[in-house]
């Protein structure tokens, strides 16, 4: 079922084209796509070469599997974003459960299906799966959930097998897309968080057990920064703009990506700085700020008491760690303030946040006032999700205005 609605919400991609931002020089311009043959030779040069400020060689090896099939046809590129996104739908699926389980959230299975589903048909998803070169956040995510799943099975039963295949996929994540090297921290607090009490012992001991992580996530973080060091004609330096103009358009993107995951609007392809370096920050941005600030406060007094506020902090320290490295505190080589594909795998924490919270007050809700107290939920999930398919078919229709 799931399939099927997937095929409806992102039928136009089969009309679509490349795009006339990255594909070109990221694809169809890039010769390791292409290679006279495939050898020890090619792979040397893909897992040594930077594609422009890049390195991303699974990446590079997966256009070059879809080129075998029908040289630079954009159709195929399409259909094999669309493959992944739905593997990552079901990987989502998979881990959301273990999750709930090890925090012992109830109703695990119905909750992980409301949150998958809703996660899979979010706008904010759409720019990852219907822009080929997105196919770099997918890849991560999918390798980086296979490697959380993997350790969360370690934590569980203890065996090592599933710590090195988890080590091994963390590895390849890396190879996809640079944003992977934060995932030992996402590790790093459901080991921490689902525990029975917090101690420095425990940090400790896990943070020793994440060592091999750590050390990996340092490597490629070098190496991103030697291939933007390298790059040639790399976009504008926003490290230009103030220390504090940074802290307060990052707190604004993080507004903008928080309430566009419960109602999303007016989500487009660019969403520009709104001054250049040296001119006035407007005025709204700062009480943007301000409001962020007080919306963590109000929601961490609302949830302090609550007996999964564990989860719920989890679940908030997903989101910060994932979107931390795409809202400007650290200045990024990007023309763009913000980009609804970096919420692909970060939004995955406000959604279980919100399901999870927002499913046991309705049902406690709907026990006192209605005869069938499961109505009330199922109803506005149905609606929420039927609003995210009309609006996200509309985005991927819409996407044909970037085509070459």
């Amino acid at each position: 079922m799931t399939c099927l609605l997937l095929v409806i919400v992102y039928q136009p991609i089969h009309a679509l084209g490349f795009a006339s931002i990255d594909d070109q020089w990221m694809l169809l311009d890039y010769q390791l796509v292409n290679p006279i043959s495939f050898n020890f030779s090619h792979l040397y040069s893909v897992f040594t070469d930077y594609n422009s400020l890049q390195y991303a060689p699974i990446n590079t090896l997966f256009y070059s599997t879809v080129y075998q099939i029908n040289g630079f046809d954009p159709f195929y590129y399409h259909i094999a974003n669309l493959a992944i996104h739905f593997i990552n739908i079901w990987m989502v699926f998979k881990v959301c459960c273990q999750l709930l389980e090890r925090f012992e959230i109830s109703m695990v299975k119905e909750t992980s299906i409301a949150i998958s589903l809703l996660w899979a048909f979010h706008p904010f998803n759409v720019e990852a799966v219907v822009w080929i070169s997105g196919s770099k956040i997918l890849l991560y995510t999918l390798f980086g959930l296979i490697s959380t799943q993997q350790y969360i099975f370690f934590l569980d039963r203890r065996k090592w097998v599933n710590y090195v295949i988890s080590l091994f996929f963390f590895l390849i994540s890396c190879l996809s897309k640079e944003q992977a090297v934060i995932l030992p921290l996402v590790f790093f607090a459901i080991a921490v968080f689902s525990g029975i009490k917090l101690d420095k012992n425990r940090f400790l001991k896990y943070g020793l057990n994440l060592l091999p992580f750590f050390l990996i996530a340092l490597i490629f973080g070098l190496i991103t920064m030697d291939a933007l060091s390298s790059a040639i004609g790399a976009h504008t330096d926003f490290s230009k703009y103030p220390f504090m103009e940074r802290i307060t358009l990052s707190c604004y993107c993080m507004g903008f990506y928080i309430f566009n995951t419960f109602i999303p609007l007016q989500l487009h392809y660019h969403y520009p700085f709104p001054m250049k370096p040296g001119e006035r920050l407007p005025t709204e941005y700062y009480v943007y700020a301000i409001g962020i600030v007080i919306f963590i406060i109000v929601c961490t007094f609302r949830f302090k008491k609550n007996k999964n506020y564990r989860f719920y902090l989890f679940c908030s320290l997903f989101f910060l760690i994932n979107i931390g490295l795409c809202i400007q505190v650290v200045p990024l080589s990007r023309p763009a303030m913000m980009a609804d594909r970096y919420m692909y795998l970060p939004l995955l924490g406000i959604l279980m946040l919100m399901i999870s919270e927002g499913y046991q007050s309705l049902i406690l809700f709907s026990e006192n006032k209605l005869k069938h107290p499961v109505l009330l939920p199922l109803a506005i999930f149905c609606l929420a999700l039927l609003l995210e398919c009309l609006y996200s078919h509309y985005l991927v229709t819409s996407w044909s205005k970037f085509n070459l």
